[in-house]
């Protein structure tokens, strides 16, 4: 037999068995910024080892692509914690198998907005639903014009209810346009205080949510190397 061949399939056979092995020994020790490295080593180096040229490794993570499922809400809990820590108006909630919601807020009426994908570190915002609170925060004519609806609204709502030919039909229907429109404007109103709060603004709150990946594993990576107390 081709003792080069012989080699070659060797060594491609203890590349992988040492890829499992270390993938093995990062769930065994919970070593989170390990697994992202196996995951996807050509991202993990550039980011976060700042690599200018960083080969992938996609060849050996598609052994491990069957255990995605599992893989995601392995390293779930980490990043929900970390989330409630940094970013502590987001609800996260699983849907369903290793798909989890991200909900502005904990009160009534709260807005979905988007979905956390555990393995990629990443937030895949709705853009609508982001861009709702972004021209409430930042297009001041658009905040004031709803304010203007709102006044208009409540003046009808009062002239109906004076006027004893104005149907209930009508009363209802301005009531309801009313109420969401009302619903509306304090919801968006909350989120921007959080925002304000935590971040400062729309702006800087949307760079640290797209920097989630390489913040959240250096966060990971500080804690593993402090000394214990």
């Amino acid at each position: 037999m081709d003792q080069g061949k012989k080699m070659l399939i060797d060594n491609m056979i203890g590349s992988k068995i040492e890829y499992l092995l270390n993938f093995q020994r990062s769930i065994d020790n919970e070593n989170i910024p390990m697994i992202y490295q196996l995951l996807d080593s050509a991202r993990y180096n550039s980011l976060i080892n700042g690599w200018s040229q960083a080969d992938d490794n996609r060849v050996l993570n598609s052994l491990v692509e069957s255990l995605r499922f599992e893989l995601a809400e392995f390293t779930a809990p980490y990043l929900i914690d970390y989330l409630k820590k940094y970013f502590p108006f987001f609800k996260i909630q699983k849907k369903q198998r290793s798909v989890y919601s991200v909900t502005f807020g904990y009160w009534p009426s709260a807005r979905e907005i988007g979905l956390l994908d555990t393995l990629r570190v990443e937030i895949v915002f709705d853009k609508n639903e982001l861009s709702a609170v972004k021209e409430y925060m930042n297009d001041q004519k658009k905040s004031q014009d709803d304010d203007v609806q709102i006044q208009e609204l409540n003046k009808i709502q009062t002239i109906y209810q004076k006027k004893s030919d104005a149907t209930i039909q009508a009363i209802k229907k301005n009531e309801e346009e009313l109420i969401k429109l009302s619903k509306k404007r304090a919801v968006l109103k909350l989120e921007q205080e959080q925002i304000e709060k935590y971040f400062g603004s729309f702006e800087h709150f949307i760079d640290k949510a797209n920097h989630l990946y390489v913040d959240y594993i250096n966060h990971l990576l500080e804690d593993k190397n402090e000394p214990e107390k």
